[in-house]
């Protein structure tokens, strides 16, 4: 990720929605592995 620029506000909105993306790409990644390990308690 660039550095914040407040005078290319284009530029800055990209970058925002990319770190967005990557935080949400992330939670998923997160959430996928909290229920995997929730159905191996489970099975035990």
């Amino acid at each position: 990720m660039g550095n914040f620029n407040p005078y290319d506000q284009e530029n800055t909105n990209r970058q925002i929605i990319e770190a967005l993306e990557n935080i949400a790409k992330q939670l998923q990644q997160l959430n996928h592995e909290i229920r995997n390990i929730n159905q191996s308690i489970r099975s035990k």
